[in-house]
């Protein structure tokens, strides 16, 4: 190929490449938010559980670091009230320099998604995660056996 041309196919490639990603990233970004809808508009069914002292429940949030980061977190939920739940993180924050946190209080209007785990192992809510892999094998992607394994204990995915 002539430089000229070299250059010209380069920029189509990039570009047509631009356009599959963000193809791609709104389709993602199209099922995540229609699943924190979904997780938005039940909360109230996930709050009676709550209230009723479920165990295994579990809100996630975003929450501000000192580093001005926003993290997208699971908490435990101990209780709500008032509307507030009472939460200890489940995971660790990836903000390294962020302190530990103890209990604290998670707003019902910031979460995002809930889920509630049984002692059986299977997972009501879960709504992102769903999403999740439906993205994936609209991607043309396999499940791997421990996504499968992950799947079929989401009762939302049925």
């Amino acid at each position: 190929l002539l430089p000229e041309a070299a250059s010209a196919y380069s920029l189509l490639l990039q570009l047509k490449l631009n356009s599959v990603c963000s193809l791609m990233f709104f389709l993602y970004a199209g099922l995540i938010k229609a699943a924190t809808a979904r997780a938005k508009a039940t909360l109230p069914e996930f709050i009676v559980e709550v209230e009723k002292g479920i165990d295994g429940a579990y809100v996630k949030f975003p929450l501000i670091t000192t580093q001005g980061l926003t993290e997208h977190i699971w908490a435990y939920v101990h209780f709500h009230k008032e509307g507030r739940f009472n939460a200890s993180l489940a995971n660790t924050l990836i903000d390294e320099k962020e302190p530990s946190r103890g209990r604290g209080d998670v707003q019902s209007m910031d979460v995002e998604e809930w889920q509630i785990m049984s002692a059986n192992g299977s997972i009501r809510g879960a709504f992102t995660a769903v999403a999740l892999f439906e993205y994936w094998t609209r991607q043309g992607n396999s499940l791997t056996p421990l996504m499968k394994e992950q799947k079929a204990q989401l009762k939302s995915a049925s």
